[in-house]
């Protein structure tokens, strides 16, 4: 405490600000009506059941709950209005955390926030943050070397633990408890705050526990409290958060509303994406002048799907974007950037576009498109990509596709046996609408059995690994420098540079524009680095911290590891 006070001071900071939220400033911000809220947006609580006779009474209850509501139903307004109900004493909570798992969707989601808390106020916490608050400002009219000291200011301020709202991932908890350098500072924000956790189904099993341990540390230790929301919790899932939560109660969206929300009907495709018959599908629909989705499990399939459907479609004056976490900081955003201009749900009108993404798409981004094409995946996962179509239900009941064959690269992403469970349910409800209110029934049928037991098996024994090694020696000032390295290899990957931007990162750094240097490099796990080396494509570091990788790259495409695979072949033979 005594240290930030200390360096924000140097800074010239103002007095700390705390989260300052009303109601009225939700409804406001976020242009909506109070007499049109949805039964899950007001958020009753049982004590005050049928005070909703006075159409501005909002009465969330305080603390942590779980909301379960259709995508495209106004979630993220659902989750301000609890938070702006959480006062104690007449005091409002002093900080708030909003937590995504892909950073497209924290990109997007800091300026949905910024229409409420306003710019300064609002702050965004990944790898890349420092980038996209840069363009974010030149894209706001700022000249770029005053959006360059705008940002750094911002990242400063950041490190001060300054601004009031923050969008990041789990992961930034995590470097806390595994004691990260600063891992103090940070625990001392989570005193009293507010989390708002989207879309908590895309982790994988590991992750997840110890994501919901944490959870129980902090609501336990720190009186943080925590809005988890999702249209779909498998059971197994609600089982575990109710342990980490405690006692939260559960809102779910009025019936009435996932009848209304039927906005799918479901169309199972033979085959898999890359068939001919299929792409010929896409083709069609887009020639149609639809707006399409494809959407891919891996990036190595969507730059295929992209490279034949680019080559097809572009000459009849199609437009296609392709995005997907192998790019370079500044090429996301610029696509980010299209797609949200062509594709958002406020937009009118426009031209037709084929979008091919991975996951990137299925979290928090407020895109409508009329039609997708998607490789076989897990139900929940399905159900968030069949929410970035006919996303506000205006056009009636349109079709969601699915391939029945998953391409063999998706085992690395997904359980095959969930896959397989998924396309068993899909194939009874194929031709039907999709009725988002039975969906939890459906994952308790898939999560059920051998799944399951192997499931609770991982969770307990992750869980309590966690617990005794992480949590049971949790204590200030024992921060340890090679835990950050280890951090990174266990979750956020390694950036590197390819070679085809080597001088013009060169040429950046010499003029003292490091972060428009910063945009090329391109983030890749540590597997993938390895393989890298295996296959003598890894070329050298430069400096401390840079490595630079002898891998094809352009802006279109991003970095193309299909190359390896040749290698590998000719290393076979």
């Amino acid at each position: 405490m005594l240290l930030s006070t200390d360096h924000s001071g140097s800074a010239h900071a103002l007095d700390l600000p705390h989260v300052q939220l009303e109601a009225d400033d939700v409804i406001v911000s976020r242009k909506i009506d109070w007499k049109k809220l949805y039964w899950h947006q007001r958020g009753t609580s049982e004590e005050k059941e049928g005070a909703l006779e006075n159409e501005q009474a909002l009465f969330w209850p305080r603390g942590s709950v779980l909301l379960v509501a259709p995508t495209g139903s106004g979630k993220t307004e659902a989750a301000l209005l609890w938070a702006a109900c959480q006062k104690e004493a007449d005091h409002q909570p002093p900080r708030l955390f909003y937590t995504l798992p892909y950073q497209a969707s924290m990109n997007a989601m800091v300026r949905r926030l910024a229409e409420t808390f306003g710019n300064e106020h609002v702050d965004l916490q990944h790898g890349r943050a420092l980038l996209a608050t840069d363009r974010w400002f030149m894209e706001k009219g700022e000249q770029p070397e005053n959006a360059t000291q705008v940002a750094r200011r911002r990242r400063a301020m950041a490190r001060l633990h300054y601004p009031p709202v923050r969008v990041f991932s789990p992961y930034q908890m995590l470097k806390a408890m595994y004691r990260l350098k600063g891992y103090e500072a940070q625990l001392t924000d989570y005193h009293n705050s507010l989390f708002i956790f989207d879309e908590i189904h895309a982790y994988d099993i590991e992750r997840l526990a110890l994501i919901l341990r944490t959870i129980a540390y902090l609501r336990r230790h720190y009186n943080a409290r925590f809005l988890v929301m999702s249209a779909t919790f498998p059971q197994l899932i609600r089982d575990w958060l109710a342990d980490a939560l405690g006692e939260a109660p559960t809102i779910t969206a009025a019936p009435k509303l996932f009848t209304k929300f039927q906005r799918h009907c479901l169309r199972l495709v033979e085959g898999e994406v890359l068939d001919e018959v299929n792409l010929s599908r896409v083709r069609a629909a887009a020639l149609e002048g639809k707006s399409v989705l494809v959407a891919c499990n891996v990036v190595d399939r969507a730059q295929m799907v992209y490279e034949i459907l680019r080559k097809q479609l572009t000459p009849n004056g199609i437009d296609l974007v392709l995005l997907h976490g192998r790019l370079n900081s500044r090429d996301r955003l610029e696509k980010e950037n299209i797609i949200r201009e062509r594709t958002g749900t406020h937009r009118s009108g426009g031209a037709p576009i084929v979008l091919v993404a991975t996951q990137a798409v299925e979290v928090s981004l407020d895109i409508d498109l009329d039609t997708i094409y998607s490789e076989p995946a897990p139900l929940e996962a399905l159900v968030q990509r069949f929410g970035r179509v006919n996303r506000r239900g205006k056009k009636g009941i349109v079709d969601v596709h699915v391939f029945t064959i998953p391409s063999d690269e998706q085992k690395w992403v997904y359980d095959e046996r969930l896959v397989a469970g998924t396309l068993r349910v899909l194939a009874r409800e194929n031709g039907r609408p999709v009725d988002e209110s039975a969906v939890g029934l459906w994952l308790a049928e898939i999560y059920e059995g051998e799944v399951a037991d192997e499931w609770k098996r991982r969770y307990a024994a992750v869980a309590a690994e966690f617990d005794a090694a992480i949590i049971g020696s949790l204590r200030p000032f024992q921060s340890d420098p090679d835990l950050d390295r280890q951090f990174d290899k266990m979750f956020d990957g390694v950036e590197v540079l390819p070679e085809d931007l080597w001088s013009e990162y060169a040429r950046l750094t010499n003029e003292g524009n490091y972060i428009q240097a910063g945009e090329l490099l391109v983030p890749i796990s540590y597997q993938q680095l390895a393989r890298i080396s295996q296959a003598r494509k890894r070329t050298s570091e430069k400096g401390e911290r840079l490595i630079t990788v002898d891998i094809p790259y352009n802006s279109e495409m991003g970095l193309d590891l299909s190359v390896l695979k040749v290698q590998t072949q000719e290393n076979d033979l």
